[in-house]
């Protein structure tokens, strides 16, 4: 049998016609290499800028002066080449954007290839495990977006509007979540109610054991509005809800004592001299009872409808009697009953059962039979003791002092709210 021909031995003189080659046989850039020679001529003008181009250049258009005369239907056909062409560019314009952006994200890719490629990682369970999506292969990198501010995160809770309700009255109790919040929402339609253009909306309601009523809103705007203008809408929801008109306290510092402000004259006399708007001004006290001081000048409180009344006086204070008074915002202590003693509520809408801070017994404190003032001990707190409540150690306080353990306790839950 005859063997094959043995097999042709490559010439080192021929190069193979993949690899591109210049004139003196070194290879060059293959990136360049089938591309078409680059034109030596200027692309086409558009349609209509050879139209005008034209229109432009005829001499039979020139006047003696020199000035070009274009006839009416010519230039309704140059307006119309121009709307054109404006619509042309502006897809030009977008398609470049499109090409622009596409552009953008591989340039980002590639960055971010290289960057893996320069600082190979370890890798994870997850790639280990088999897993192929791009979030495994990506090396992770600090956002460049910093997170919404605690203020903007907070606009969009939902509102809560706290409305009390009659203590005398229970049929708030049997009413029905939807009928509450069907009835709301149509009270404030017929209001009109909107916070930045939106209406205002009641998404739901619970009654709480108190019998108050809670009313959810979209977000903390709409809340703020609900609160400010409840003495408008609550009575027309249910007879029993109560809610009587904001009022924005501020204190006047320096005011003699021979001042009266239980005399019905002053307030008009405060608010004439102050520019105030009629029923602003509601309510004059004392801050304290300064009778005994040696001091001749004490601090009044004024109570205000109006929020922005409230904030101008703080900035420039008020005359009283012809002088001039520095103002402060009122800051009130937390909510105590005065008639059961508890904290978090008023006294006007408790359900309890009264209590006294001096003797302990089921009536308020200042109708006490031993007469008031005197208070050495803590009623709550001797229950507690009694009762066996952790924490309790000395009674030697009034139930209003700071020192009680249950005020303590329901001013660090607060605070602790409100830090979250």
């Amino acid at each position: 049998m005859a063997l094959p021909p043995p097999p042709i031995q490559p010439n080192p003189g021929i190069i193979p016609e993949h690899v591109p080659m210049d004139e003196s046989g070194t290879e060059i850039d293959v990136s360049r290499a089938n591309l078409p020679a680059i034109p030596d001529t200027s692309p086409p003008s558009s349609a209509f800028l050879t139209f005008l181009s034209g229109v432009l250049g005829n001499p039979n258009l020139r006047s003696p002066s020199g000035d070009v005369v274009i006839k009416q239907d010519t230039l309704r056909l140059i307006q119309e080449m121009i709307s054109v062409e404006d619509t042309r560019l502006k897809k030009m314009e977008s398609r470049m954007d499109a090409i622009d952006g596409r552009i953008a994200l591989l340039e980002l890719n590639r960055q971010t290839s290289a960057l893996n490629a320069s600082h190979p990682s370890k890798p994870s369970y997850a790639r280990a495990a088999g897993t192929h999506t791009a979030s495994a292969h990506a090396e992770p990198y600090r956002p460049n977006i910093s997170p919404p501010s605690r203020p903007s995160l907070q606009s969009f809770k939902p509102g809560k509007a706290i409305i009390h309700s009659d203590p005398n009255q229970d049929e708030i109790r049997k009413l029905d979540r939807g009928f509450l919040v069907q009835r709301a929402n149509e009270v404030i339609a017929k209001l009109d109610a909107q916070v930045q253009g939106e209406p205002i909306t009641i998404k739901a309601a619970q009654v709480l054991k108190s019998e108050d009523v809670i009313f959810f809103s979209k977000n903390r705007a709409q809340q703020k509005w609900l609160m400010e203008n409840k003495h408008r809408w609550t009575k027309d929801v249910h007879a029993h809800l109560e809610a009587t008109p904001s009022s924005f306290m501020i204190i006047a510092h320096g005011v003699p004592k021979d001042f009266n402000p239980e005399n019905p004259s002053n307030i008009n006399l405060i608010s004439g001299a102050n520019n105030f708007g009629a029923g602003d001004l509601v309510k004059i006290k004392w801050l304290a009872d300064n009778l005994a001081s040696p001091k001749q000048a004490g601090s009044v409180v004024l109570s205000l409808r109006n929020k922005e009344t409230a904030n101008r006086c703080v900035k420039t204070g008020i005359y009283l009697n012809w002088g001039h008074h520095r103002v402060t915002k009122f800051i009130p202590r937390p909510p105590q009953c005065w008639k059961c003693l508890k904290m978090g509520h008023f006294g006007q809408w408790c359900r309890e059962k009264a209590r006294c801070g001096k003797c302990g017994d089921e009536h308020i404190t200042k109708d006490c039979p031993e007469g008031l003032g005197g208070i050495k001990s803590c009623v709550l707190c001797k229950e507690g003791i009694k009762l066996k409540v952790e924490g309790i150690t000395e009674i030697d306080h009034t139930p209003f002092n700071v020192s009680c353990f249950f005020k303590k306790s329901w001013l660090e839950k607060r605070n602790q709210y409100q830090r979250q």
